[in-house]
């Protein structure tokens, strides 16, 4: 995750594994300031950042971050 995410910044290198697993995942803001429960309790200010590979554009995931907190909760993403 970039150090001062904005909507509309580009997307950016979120991981990488060379061959042969061939990964490339990158992020982008996607949300910022939501809210969202899990079982440990409720977050406000939440940041959302969606994952994807540009080799699967049909494939993504979005992962909710928490000031102060880890990955506080992952979804898989739909196509809009």
């Amino acid at each position: 995750m970039i150090a001062h995410p904005r909507l509309g910044a580009a997307d950016y290198a979120q991981g990488f594994a060379p061959p042969p697993v061939n990964w490339a995942d990158r992020g982008q803001t996607y949300k910022v300031d939501q809210q969202t429960c899990v079982p440990a309790g409720c977050y406000k200010g939440v940041l959302v950042i969606r994952e994807f590979e540009r080799s699967k554009p049909d494939a993504s995931q979005l992962k909710y971050y928490a000031r102060g907190r880890r990955q506080c909760s992952r979804r898989l993403a739909r196509r809009e």
